[in-house]
């Protein structure tokens, strides 16, 4: 039903019932999927992320004391690139997008399942940090 009303096109008919009975099947479908994947996701990550909680601890304590801090202790601890210290950018977003890069986990897919993960909370605190410089 999806596919008749892209075919109807430029009508509008999302005021119509039997639209969006149909989208709200459809949307309902992928909630259910993305929570039974989400589930799956968190179980075969929960063992890595029990003997990263140093690691995910330390990350947050840094990321609460702002950008900077979570970038100086980032580049410390686990020196993406090879670098030691923090390039300076013009902005905190601009260094944590650099940073970023290394940490990607498109990037370690060849690593371990332990490093993609604690690479990927990596990510998501730098994302955060990019978020919050573009006032997200």
């Amino acid at each position: 039903t999806v596919r008749l009303a892209v075919a109807c096109q430029p009508v509008d008919i999302t005021c119509h019932p039997w639209y969006k009975r149909a989208f709200d099947a459809v949307s309902e479908a992928q909630k259910k999927e993305a929570q039974k994947d989400s589930k799956a996701r968190d179980a075969e990550r929960k063992p890595y992320l029990e003997e990263l909680k140093s690691d995910i601890q330390n990350l947050k304590s840094a990321a609460g004391r702002g950008a900077d801090a979570l970038l100086t202790h980032i580049y410390k601890t686990y020196k993406p690139g090879g670098q030691e210290s923090c390039p300076s950018y013009s902005s905190s977003g601009k260094a944590a997008l650099k940073a970023c890069v290394f940490f990607h986990p498109d990037k370690c897919a060849s690593q371990p399942r332990k490093t993609q993960v604690l690479y990927e909370e990596i990510t998501l605190h730098l994302t955060n940090v990019i978020n919050s410089a573009k006032g997200f």
